[in-house]
């Protein structure tokens, strides 16, 4: 498994170690000492693990950390606290991390988190796409249920991905005007 990790705010000596170690196990590896650079993957390549350095640099991760989450969810964000630094793990999580590891660690368990993270993403991947599939029959349904109606342009829109945000209003006013027409026939 090729897993893609961008290691942000280390310092220089133990960046290189730990690159070192995740090109070891065959894992892709970027390093990265700016909010910019670890922009500037996120933006260029599909990252799968974002490890940030929190002992040093916190407010600079954090600001990464909630940058990246808000840019790409998908993306797994594993953060490196001091030993008993509950504060800034708790930071991190409600920026969008997904988890931690003490400073010191071991180098097993850090593996075990890297491997659980890429796992993580693959499973999100997989319940995105269920969700467009079943947003895509839903529309289908839709696009099926307006021709049924006689809205045929509307229908073909929907069917065509081409109201974009405009669907949830549509239905609402045809359905309203399906009430109204058959409320009218009851009286």
């Amino acid at each position: 498994m090729l897993i893609s990790i961008v290691a942000a705010f280390f310092a220089d000596d133990f960046q290189g170690r730990l690159a070192g170690h995740f090109k070891e196990k065959g894992y892709r590896v970027k390093t990265a000492q700016t909010n910019l650079e670890v922009l500037e993957y996120a933006a260029s390549e599909d990252i799968d693990v974002l490890f940030v350095d929190l002992t040093e640099q916190q407010r600079q991760g954090l600001e990464a950390i909630q940058q990246i989450h808000s840019l790409n969810s998908e993306v797994q964000i594993l953060v490196m606290v001091r030993k008993n630094d509950v504060q800034a793990s708790i930071a991190a999580m409600k920026r969008g991390a997904y988890d931690d590891i003490a400073d010191p660690f071991d180098w097993t368990a850090l593996d075990s988190k890297i491997e659980a993270a890429y796992t993580r993403k693959l499973q999100s991947r997989r319940i995105g796409e269920k969700r467009g599939f079943r947003q895509k029959l839903e529309d289908h349904f839709a696009a099926a249920a307006l021709a049924e109606h006689g809205t045929f342009e509307m229908a073909k829109d929907i069917f065509q991905g081409g109201l974009k945000g405009k669907k949830d209003k549509t239905y609402s006013k045809l359905f309203a005007k399906k009430k109204s027409a058959s409320r009218r026939r009851k009286k």
